[in-house]
């Protein structure tokens, strides 16, 4: 059960090349472990939980202006710090070649 506590938060990302290459990069990147998901909402996305109480999801949405967004979420208790997150999922972005990051409202 979520509460108020909780805390998401997203962005939406421009990345050229596919959802499978950006899977292939952040995992050469690490230290992270992605792997490839499918769910019956938002099809194919990537998922990372780089501690407990944090889920990381990229989702790959082709007809948009910005074709890809993350929505991270951070569980109230979780030992890890907001900042330290977003600080580590900017850089993995980063280095993997995405550009174009914008917040964004949480969506789920």
């Amino acid at each position: 059960m979520r509460t108020a506590a909780d805390a998401d938060w997203a962005y939406d990302f421009s990345y050229a090349r596919s959802l499978e290459e950006l899977h292939a990069a952040l995992n050469a990147a690490g230290p992270w472990v992605w792997q490839g998901r499918d769910g019956a909402w938002y099809g194919s996305y990537l998922r990372a939980t780089p501690a407990e109480g944090v889920r990381v999801r990229i989702h790959h949405f082709p007809d948009q202006a910005q074709p890809f967004s993350a929505l991270l979420q951070l569980k109230a208790g979780a030992r890890a710090a907001r900042a330290a997150i977003d600080a580590a999922f900017r850089a993995l972005l980063e280095g993997a070649g995405a550009r174009d990051l914008n917040p964004i409202e949480p969506y789920d």
